[in-house]
């Protein structure tokens, strides 16, 4: 099994997909280099895809304000991969630069088409983020 492909096994997405299917992904997307300080994505932009960070960090910036940093395993646009809409934030490469691997729209619904069960599998691990990500919000307005 590729690095790439161990990679995307952690993200909860991709989890419990079988391991012949993240290996195709892993096959069929791309990787990317980002010179320090310079947009991985912008905020408001139509391009769409999942990136995961595989090398360097990433931070992420909301209405111009600092949110977090991303580091190796993280990944974003995973609405984006789903919906298509335009971006929610702006990624910036930190200050060593950035690695990125992507998973396109096109590839995600090919692989989610080619491989039946694929897409209930992938809508479990984006309720369990989209309610990790409810769990923090509520958190945060407690406390």
């Amino acid at each position: 099994m590729s690095a790439t492909s161990q990679m995307l096994a952690r993200v909860d997405l991709f989890a419990e997909l079988p391991g012949a299917v993240r290996e195709e992904m892993a096959t069929r997307g791309s990787t990317r280099r980002v010179p320090a300080g310079q947009p991985v994505v912008t905020q408001g932009q139509d391009d769409a895809g999942l990136q995961m960070v595989t090398g360097g960090t990433c931070d992420v910036v909301v209405h111009g304000n600092p949110v977090r940093t991303l580091a190796e395993g993280d990944y974003f646009g995973e609405i984006s991969l789903i919906d298509g809409q335009p971006r929610s934030a702006t990624i910036v490469a930190g200050a060593e630069g950035c690695t990125t691997f992507t998973v396109s729209p096109l590839l995600f619904w090919q692989i989610v088409e080619e491989n039946k069960g694929i897409g209930r599998l992938v809508m479990k691990g984006l309720t369990a983020r989209l309610r990790s990500a409810e769990a923090a919000l509520q958190e945060a307005r407690n406390g």
